[in-house]
Order: C-alpha cells, then sequence, then structure tokens
C-alpha cells in the first residue's frame, strides 16, 4: 500500500501550499496546526454563520485526501470496518451514522450491499458503539472496503423479512431465523403451545 503522489497542480496539492502559505505568514508556528485543524476559507463550502464561519470543518488530513480520492490505493485517515462473520444485518449502524459513511444500497444485480464512504466518516464512533455483535471498528489510514453484498430472507417465526451478510446469512438463512428469534427462542414456546 503506497501513498499516492498528488501533482502540483492537484486540489490537494493547492490546499497543502495554501496553507503552509497562510501559515508562515502568522507569528508562531503552532499556528500551522491551527490553519490545518480549522480549514482553509477556500477548500470547502461556506458553513452558513456562527463558528467557523467560512471554513471546511473537516479535519485537514481527510480533506486533502478527499481532493482525489477516486484513484485506487488511496488510503483513509478513518475507515469504518465491518466484519461480515459477525455482523447481524441489524442496520443499527446504518439508522445511527450522522454523515452517512455507512449506507445501504442496491446493487446492479438487484441485491441489497452495505456501503462504507471513509471519505464521508467523521470518526465519531456511534457505529462501533451501537453494534451488538462488534462487527464494527474504525481503522486508521486503511483502503476503503468493498459493498458487502446482503443475503434476504423471511424468518420463519415471526415472519418478518431480514437480511444479513452473505457470508454469515447462510447459516442463519438455513435456521431460518431472524436475529431476535434465534436469541430469544420465542419461537420454540410458541410452537409448544400450538401443537
Amino acid at each position: 500500500m503506497a501513498l499516492r503522489k498528488a501533482s502540483q497542480s492537484s486540489r490537494a496539492a493547492r490546499t497543502v501550499h495554501s496553507l503552509f502559505a497562510e501559515a508562515g505568514s502568522l507569528p508562531r508556528r503552532e499556528s500551522l496546526l491551527g490553519a490545518l485543524a480549522a480549514g482553509s476559507p477556500d477548500t470547502g463550502p461556506d458553513t452558513g454563520g456562527g463558528i467557523g464561519d467560512g471554513f471546511d470543518t473537516r479535519p485537514a488530513l481527510a480533506r486533502i485526501q478527499s481532493a482525489e480520492a477516486t484513484a485506487e490505493g488511496v488510503l483513509f485517515a478513518i475507515v469504518p470496518r465491518i466484519d461480515p462473520d459477525l455482523c447481524s444485518g441489524c442496520d443499527a449502524c446504518v439508522r445511527i451514522c450522522p454523515p452517512e459513511a455507512l449506507t445501504l444500497i442496491d446493487t446492479p444485480g438487484g441485491l441489497s450491499a452495505y456501503h462504507v464512504d471513509p471519505e464521508s466518516c467523521d470518526a465519531c464512533g456511534l457505529c462501533e458503539s451501537v453494534c451488538e455483535e462488534s462487527a464494527i471498528r474504525l481503522e486508521t489510514m486503511a483502503l476503503a472496503p468493498k459493498d458487502i453484498p446482503l443475503q434476504s430472507w423471511a424468518c420463519r417465526a415471526c415472519g418478518v423479512a431480514v437480511h444479513g451478510p452473505q457470508a454469515a446469512a447462510e447459516g442463519r438463512a438455513q435456521d431460518g431465523l431472524c436475529r431476535i428469534c434465534a436469541r430469544t427462542g420465542h419461537h420454540k414456546k410458541l410452537f409448544q403451545v400450538l401443537s
């Protein structure tokens, strides 16, 4: 994994050069770190007023990386990584992610998949905290992960349509149970009452 090389004419190079030029005119060396942390007026959209007005408030490294993030092999500062073997497919991470770095997408094959956009991740850690299965971890300086295809089925106990990563869902789909029915065992009690 090699770090990508930015050309002098790229937006990322211009951003870095403008931050260094701005810091050179300030009296102390620490001002460079302040400029990198706060952002630069010409690199991001106006926030609409208040603290940091006119500044992009994302961390400088993420801003610089996002300038040319379309290339293969690009390292990102923070990457949410989902372990398909542990994931239950509950979608809690997708629902709680404020910058929508974790999303549920439809693939060209008609299946659903988890998509991770590390460029949008602000490293808040909510996805990691909400995951009951500990299937998500935040990695630093990592490549963007591939989409995780999901398999769908209907729970044979409660009838709810559920999905999960194909790697782990095959075993659960054979059981025919959703994650809640598999964990609680209520379907066994109901079966005993009905028989």
